[in-house]
């Protein structure tokens, strides 16, 4: 992206999602490295890191969310995997600015999110057992 300098400290992580078609940037092929991210971008970003095909909605997601927006689709999909559980309402508020318990929620339910989180609750991964040993010798 011509807006993203090599130097730019996330500039490698930018250039690894975008070759794996995780993120794409804006239709005038900026990125915008320090722009707040939307609800409605988050959402598709976790859509594509999760993989798999793009649902096409048969109607609209949410009610500010049309099945022909530009992101309908990668919404119908959020959606289906229980990504957007914690919307409690028929309205996504796509441009509202996506905050960074809603990104740990939405990725804490991606398969990769899943993985690690079972690792990390995982007593002999996650945890050392040498602290439980010491405990029970206490």
């Amino acid at each position: 992206f011509p807006d993203v300098p090599a130097s730019f400290w996330a500039s490698k992580y930018i250039t690894a999602a975008n070759d794996q078609k995780i993120v794409l940037g804006y239709p005038d092929g900026l990125f915008r490295p320090n722009k707040e991210i939307i609800r409605v971008e988050g959402v598709s970003v976790s859509v594509r890191f999760e993989g798999g095909e793009t649902l096409i909605p048969e109607k609209d997601p949410y009610m500010d969310v049309k099945k022909n927006h530009w992101a309908g689709g990668l919404v119908e999909t959020a959606k289906s995997y229980g990504f957007l559980d914690f919307i409690n309402s028929d309205q996504l508020e796509p441009n509202r600015g996506l905050t960074r318990a809603e990104a740990v929620t939405i990725f804490a339910k991606t398969s990769r999110g899943k993985e690690k989180i079972d690792e990390l609750f995982n007593w002999n991964k996650g945890f050392s057992q040498k602290t439980n040993v010491k405990m029970e010798e206490e």
